[in-house]
């Protein structure tokens, strides 16, 4: 029978069987990747063909030619009227990407002799691509620029060159800049534009133009808005905002704050984000003027913990002076009565429950010190990774290990407690203990500082697998290799501290070199669990090229990703057969990485607060 009858007939009996559709959607994943062999290409790469999108073919007459007739030179005023047609833009396109039409030093159009041959008469169908039309669209009047640029031309472009096209021409005419808009506006609601870069490339070209006055198009082009957000809206863009590395995020905030149509998205943002904010007391909302303070007090009294300067205490206590309480929502009382009371065992217990954010904003502290003062004093980071690994501490429960042995009656040393038990109750088989073969895993964590909240959560969900970690490898643009088995939990995870705090924030990520690394070290059969955004900042070998060989030398790799990463590379990946999964919040890393290596977990070893 074929396999894909034997599949259709699977899929029917186990939708019948699934009661969730997420649950059905992913026992479907499994089923197709153990019928077929492969993985099914997700959803969000679509595998299309890029060349073929990107060309224009159309019909024309070259009626175009009859204003060129007898003309050695000619100017495009010359060339166009108002009632031109779209085939008249297209082909004059045409015609200067294949040297027609030269433009001269004097500005004039030199018209080439062999314009009027038999052959470019016979050709009644021509074709030209995006680039060309990105090209020479500025030497025709922007007046004709409607007539071919229309909702189903900009659909066609990648999410790049929509992104090129409105840096080079919006602005020019008012039709097109509405389509242009309203792309956009498809494209982000849909999911389409998530990554940070493509969020500061349209607020790059905000700056200069009023591109998003009425319409939100990405964090960095809030500061430009100029309309009230609130209810799902402001929801969906706080979200966005915390997607973004902390010294983003306080960016926003500290240029947003004065505007009052946008308080709604400022309440839901951390605390930390909120201590960015350099008057609050000019904020309208009452309820975010006493978080904004409370956060400016809570920072400060982190610092207080790191540097050990008493200093920062009376400054905390002054802006709890400035809050009021019955203003502060019913979470942030516990850590306000805290903070008065400088209870320090509770502040940590409380900052426990956002540990990502937490430590994030420790990072972000160490690094600002070290630019600022140019070195770091050996206290200071020492007071900085103690305070993280109690926060993180805060949050393990359970027991690490898992068993080793399984019970056998042909192999394996006598397990005298068992066959005793079994004794006594009359039942003469002797227990054994064999040793179980065990996968071995080698984790690769990318600690830059874009990474840093997700690289945290990705060490705690190592721990539920730690007795089968090998090899830790945390990488920036340096590489650091620890072997697991001369390593505790704990100490490895003060190593990850200190290699955060004194390396990342840098922007170097060099992604090839550390999965060369780990093949070196891991052996055939092993699983390479790799944690980045896909994000090489070094000039060194294609990443793909290097994780693609992963699994053609007897490893498996797998690939997780945050929800801003670089999707070009995804894609790619995808398309070579390496599995890519994206992780939406940093709280699903443990439950993923047990169920994509095939790991049954018993024990709740990561406990999430909220």
């Amino acid at each position: 029978m074929d396999k894909e009858i034997v599949f259709i007939e699977l899929c029917t009996t186990l939708k019948a069987l699934a009661g969730a559709r997420k649950e059905y959607n992913d026992l479907l994943d499994e089923l197709y990747n153990s019928v077929f062999g492969r993985q099914k290409t997700s959803s969000k790469y679509l595998v299309t063909n890029h060349r073929l999108e990107e060309k224009i073919i159309y019909n024309g007459e070259m009626t175009i030619l009859k204003r060129l007739y007898r003309k050695r030179k000619t100017t495009v005023s010359w060339i166009f009227r108002k009632n031109s047609s779209s085939v008249d833009i297209l082909d004059y396109i045409w015609l200067r990407k294949h040297g027609y039409l030269i433009r001269s030093r004097d500005g004039r159009l030199m018209v080439d002799k062999s314009i009027y041959s038999e052959k470019l008469d016979s050709m009644s169908k021509r074709e030209i691509e995006l680039q060309d039309l990105f090209k020479y669209l500025k030497e025709i009047p922007s007046a004709l620029w409607s007539k071919i640029i229309d909702q189903k031309m900009l659909s066609r472009m990648s999410i790049e060159k929509l992104l090129r096209f409105t840096d080079l021409y919006y602005g020019y005419n008012v039709r097109i800049d509405k389509t242009i808009r309203a792309e956009l506006r498809k494209r982000i609601n849909e999911g389409l534009i998530s990554s940070p870069n493509s969020w500061r490339k349209l607020g790059q070209i905000a700056e200069k133009t009023r591109l998003a006055h009425d319409s939100y198009l990405g964090p960095y082009t809030l500061e430009y808005l100029r309309k009230k957000i609130w209810g799902d809206d402001a929801d969906k863009i706080a979200k966005d905002i915390q997607k973004l590395p902390i010294h983003e995020r306080m960016r926003i905030a500290s240029k947003i704050y004065r505007n009052a149509g946008l308080e709604e998205i400022l309440v839901r943002l951390d605390l930390f984000t909120l201590s960015s904010i350099s008057n609050p007391g000019k904020i309208r909302n009452d309820s975010l003027k006493s978080k904004a303070f409370l956060g400016k007090a809570l920072a400060t009294y982190v610092d207080y913990l790191i540097t050990g300067n008493p200093a920062y205490i009376d400054y905390s206590f002054m802006f709890l002076d400035k809050i009021e309480p019955h203003n502060l929502s019913s979470e942030l009382i516990p850590l306000y009565e805290s903070l008065l009371k400088q209870d320090k065992m509770n502040i940590i217990k409380l900052l426990s429950s956002k540990a990502s954010e937490a430590i994030e904003y420790i990072g972000y502290r160490i690094f600002d010190l070290t630019r600022t003062e140019r070195q770091i004093s050996d206290e200071v980071l020492r007071r900085a990774i103690i305070l993280s690994r109690k926060i993180l501490m805060k949050i393990i429960r359970g027991d690490t290990k898992s068993k080793k042995y399984i019970e056998s009656i042909y192999s394996g040393k006598p397990n005298i407690r068992k066959t005793l038990y079994n004794f006594v109750r009359y039942n003469y088989v002797i227990a054994r203990r064999d040793r179980k073969r065990i996968q071995r895993i080698t984790a690769l964590i990318d600690v830059s500082g874009s990474m840093l909240r997700y690289s945290i959560w990705a060490l705690l969900s190592l721990g539920t697998v730690f007795p089968l970690l090998k090899y830790c490898i945390l990488f920036s643009d340096r590489i650091r290799i620890y072997k697991v088995g001369h390593y505790s939990p704990i100490s490895l995870m003060s190593r990850f501290l200190n290699h955060v705090f004194l390396e990342g924030f840098k922007g170097y990520t060099n992604i090839a070199l550390t999965v060369e690394r780990a093949i070196e070290v891991s052996k055939p059969g092993d699983s390479i669990v790799l944690f980045t955004d896909l994000e090489q900042t070094v000039n060194y070998k294609d990443p793909v090229e290097v994780i693609e060989r992963v699994n053609k030398i007897g490893r498996r790799i797998i690939v997780f990703v945050p929800p801003f990463h670089r999707e070009d590379v995804a894609f790619e990946l995808l398309s070579r057969g390496v599995e890519v999964v994206c992780v939406g919040s940093p709280e699903e890393l443990p439950k993923l990485l047990g169920k994509k290596l095939n790991l049954k977990i018993r024990d709740k070893l990561i406990h999430v607060r909220g």
